[in-house]
């Protein structure tokens, strides 16, 4: 009943905000609208820059992945990031009354750099869910492409199926250590860099964007080494042959465990569309 009412309520706020929206060229002030909490896995995987390029939105602005030199990325590579595991306690800022929890994998390619604009943007190109409600409000709010999907969760694995295509994981702490505070984290920089990002989708709200805002300062994280499965067709645009291996956060890729609450704003007109 409470997700009934959750997907009812997001419609009617997504047409009051929309609207609200539209009267202005530009909201001059980020608007919270969700928070929650994540368990999450973060995994950045080190990709053909010709590939990070070609899994751009088509019919938009001219656009391509600039990696600034500082992540320490080698020329003609890029980064897709895959974000794995679970939200709970989420829902409007404004009450209380309707959270719930669902599974998800998110792909997006960091560092976009849009026609002239100086700044640089996260392309949120695909999500898989659980939730039904979270495929219907993730599409129409925010214009990111969302397909259901069938989840496994546990303490130190996920197995997402889509279609006959499985994408699993399996992690092992790799120290043994209890989760610390980010700045404990060696490179752990680049993953904060990468969320911080302004991002967009390519849907039908396309000409908005968004923030997510995580409380970095209490979040907890961990590095984990991680083995991996991923279906040809799972990851839209990118392949991986049999098993892919990823350790630690030692360079600028890698897998990082973490645990924050955050709040996403209120999408935007992005300025460049």
């Amino acid at each position: 009943m409470a997700s009934g009412r959750l997907t009812v309520l997001t419609a009617l706020v997504t047409i009051v905000l929309f609207a609200r929206a539209s009267s202005t060229e530009r909201l001059q002030k980020e608007i919270d609208v969700f928070n929650g909490s994540v368990h999450a896995w973060w995994i950045i995987f080190n990709v053909p820059l010709a590939a990070a390029n070609a899994a751009l939105p088509e019919k938009s602005p001219a656009m391509n992945v600039s990696v600034p030199a500082s992540e320490g990325f080698p020329a003609g590579r890029a980064a897709v990031l895959v974000e794995a595991g679970t939200v709970t306690n989420y829902g409007f800022t404004s009450t209380n009354e309707t959270r719930t929890s669902f599974d998800y994998m998110r792909i997006s390619i960091p560092w976009v750099k849009v026609q002239s604009n100086e700044s640089l943007f996260r392309y949120k190109s695909l999500m898989y869910t659980d939730k039904l409600e979270e495929l219907g409000s993730s599409y129409l709010y925010y214009g990111i492409a969302t397909k259901l999907g069938n989840f496994t969760v546990g303490d130190n694995n996920i197995t997402v199926t889509v279609q006959n295509m499985t994408f699993s994981a399996v992690f092992t702490n790799e120290t043994g250590q209890s989760p610390k505070p980010p700045t404990s984290m060696k490179n752990f920089a680049t993953y904060e860099h990468i969320m911080n990002l302004t991002w967009f989708g390519e849907g039908i709200v396309n000409r908005h964007c968004a923030r997510t805002n995580y409380d970095f300062a209490k979040s907890m994280v961990q590095a984990v080494e991680v083995n991996m499965k991923i279906a040809d067709g799972i990851l839209p645009g990118f392949k991986f042959s049999g098993a892919v291996h990823a350790s630690g956060i030692d360079g600028p890729l890698g897998v990082a465990e973490i645990w924050a609450n955050f709040n996403t704003t209120l999408s935007t007109r992005c300025g460049f569309f």
